[in-house]
């Protein structure tokens, strides 16, 4: 599996307001990811959901290992896009959402290696804890897999919004 690029996408049944919410909602990212848990924003009483806004990530993998990162976004495209760059590991993580053709909306969750190569302190990190490159992009990809169906769980659980 290509560690510098993985991109999944689901169609979901509800509409682009509502998928957007949910996907915006950062707040709630610890109910939707595997492994980051919360997204706090920077300062603590700001909404971080705009170009340049900044977010203190609190992640987890199992019951002893967690990092904390941080998370610079950069696009904020109302029910279209939403990015956010992780400068730690170089990380640029974007949920792009576009109209289905059963009018539901299609959403792209991609995260792309935004430098040539991951920081040195990423590398030994995923290599020493957290399996090594191969396995932990399997899992990450499985993550996003899980991240999409909950978006899709709780865009549903909206009422309806065109």
């Amino acid at each position: 599996m290509d560690s510098k690029l993985i991109r999944v996408s689901r169609t979901i049944p509800a509409s682009l307001s509502a998928v957007w919410q949910v996907v915006s909602d950062i707040s709630s990212m610890g109910s939707r990811s595997p492994q980051c848990k919360k997204m706090i924003g920077f300062p603590p009483s700001s909404d971080p959901v705009h170009p340049d806004g900044v977010t203190v990530n609190i992640n987890r993998r199992g019951k002893y290992t967690f990092w904390i990162t941080t998370a610079r976004f950069l696009t904020v495209e109302p029910k279209k896009e939403l990015s956010f760059l992780i400068p730690a590991n170089h990380y640029l993580w974007t949920y792009r959402l576009e109209p289905a053709e059963n009018g539901g909306t299609t959403v792209t969750l991609e995260r792309l290696l935004a430098d040539a190569r991951p920081s040195l302190i990423n590398s030994v990190f995923v290599k020493f804890f957290l399996g090594g490159d191969e396995a932990f992009s399997q899992e990450m990809a499985a993550g996003m897999q899980e991240t999409l169906a909950k978006v899709e769980e709780q865009a549903l659980a909206l009422p309806y919004t065109s």
